[in-house]
Order: structure tokens, then sequence, then C-alpha cells
């Protein structure tokens, strides 16, 4: 399923100069067209965050950027004040051997976590605890659609060449990806990197739109909707989308009956 640029992690050149630019200027205007139509929505999240307890509504995450630099993400708080680590709201957990090379284990943000309120449970089932981050596309620290945001303490520890191919990385981290919609929860580091990698390797801005309508249908259900061992990537997905046409068989027109 995971393919792509991995011998030596070697950096894709990712989009031009230009290319960067009218990504950078569609997703801020999409941002905050996004902001001013989801106010209320936000604003009702934003009490029921308030009814659960005492508490800050937003939380912020360090994460880091293009090019390593480091920025604030926010997020809505899902978690109770008084679990362990209340305040960051994630913590990067590695389940298992994971299934990429080097048998790092896969680091995932816990949905099944005993700090959840019942209410932060429900928002990051469907992902909407990082609405918010539409104000840091607004302020050009991520995009709408692009590599896997990380922390500084999500990189483990024997992945130096993963870890210095995502530092190079020429665009901004997104709030969904291939990451979302074609990696699912359970990805190794090795495998997430990979599928990083292949979407500055493959970027088009026909592909972030279909990259975005697929997100919609995963954010919808839930976690569970991906199907990384079965589904076809969405570059590959939008490649063929328009040879779809050619290959249905051309109706044959019906014949007239002659009355009488």
């Amino acid at each position: 399923m995971v393919s792509g640029p991995a011998v030596g992690w070697a950096v894709p050149g990712g989009p031009s100069r230009a290319g960067r630019l009218g990504k950078a200027a569609f997703e801020r205007a999409v941002a905050a067209a996004a902001l001013l139509l989801l106010a209320p929505v936000l604003v009702a999240l934003a009490i029921g965050v308030r009814l659960t307890g005492p508490g800050p509504v937003l939380v912020r995450r360090a994460k880091v950027g293009r090019g390593g630099a480091r920025f604030t993400a926010v997020a809505l708080r899902t978690i109770r004040l008084d679990a362990p680590g209340g305040q960051g709201g994630c913590h990067p957990v590695r389940r298992g051997g994971g299934r990429g090379a080097g048998g790092h284990g896969a680091f995932v943000r816990l949905r099944r976590d005993s700090r959840l309120t019942r209410y932060g449970a429900w928002l990051r089932r469907h992902s909407l605890d990082e609405l918010p981050q539409l104000l840091n596309v607004l302020l050009g620290q991520m995009s709408l659609v692009g590599p896997r945001p990380r922390g500084p303490g999500e990189i483990p520890a024997g992945a130096a060449g993963a870890a210095g191919a995502l530092r190079r990385l020429p665009m901004r981290p997104g709030m969904t990806g291939l990451w979302q919609v074609d990696g699912g929860p359970d990805l190794s580091f090795e495998e997430s990197v990979r599928l990083d990698l292949r979407y500055v390797e493959h970027w088009s801005l026909a592909l972030d739109l279909h990259i975005l309508w697929r997100t919609w249908s995963v954010v919808a259900r839930g976690p569970g909707a991906r199907q990384p061992g079965n589904a076809r990537s969405s570059e590959e997905q939008h490649q063929e989308g328009h040879r779809d046409d050619t290959r249905r068989p051309r109706a044959r027109p019906r014949s007239r009956r002659r009355g009488g």
C-alpha cells in the first residue's frame, strides 16, 4: 500500500515556488471562509468543552513545521485537567512493533484514552477538536492538505534518516493528507513518512481537492473508515478517475417501433 521514495529517504523537490504560493493563497482564502461559516459551530463546540469541566477551551501543542521550524497548533481540549498530562491533550504513544522497516512502533493519537471526557471522545472520533487549526492555516503555519503534523517527541530513536527527511520537507504540515485518507491509525513512523514523501512528489491542486473530498467521508464515518490494506491510494484513484468514462460501453440507440 505504501510505496514511493524510500531508498535513502530522498526528499522530492515538491511544487514550484509559484505552486507553493498558489496553494498557500488558495488555502488561506478557504480557511478564512471556513472560519466565518463555521463560527457558530465552533462557538457551540467551545461551549460543550466548557460544560465538561473547568479548564481552558483551547490547548496548545508544539509541532514541527516546514524545514524543522517550530510552531504552536491549537485544538479544542478533549481530556480532563486532573488527568496525568492533562494540559497537553495529546501525547505520542508507541504501539507494538509496527509494520515499518526497522520495527519502530506506530505513534498514534489514542482515541480510547481514559483521560478523555465523553464529549472529548466524540470530538476526536470526528476530528472536530482540530477545527481551530484553521487559524494555523490562516497564519501560514499549516496547510489544509499536507504532510502529517508531528510534535518534537514523536520521532522514534533510530529513525534518523526518516527524521531528516521530515525536516527537509518543502511543504507545511496539513490538517489532513494522505496519512488521513490512505494511512489509518496504525501506520508505523516509517510508513507515515513514506506517505508524506509520496504526497510531496505527486502534489497537485487536483490531488489536494481529491484528498479534501475523501477526508469528508473519513471524518463523517469516524475511525475505522480507512481501509489501508485494500484501497488504492488517493493519487492513483485521481489519476485513473478520468479513464472511467472511456471504459464504459456506449449505450446502443433504441430502434424505433413502427406503429400499426
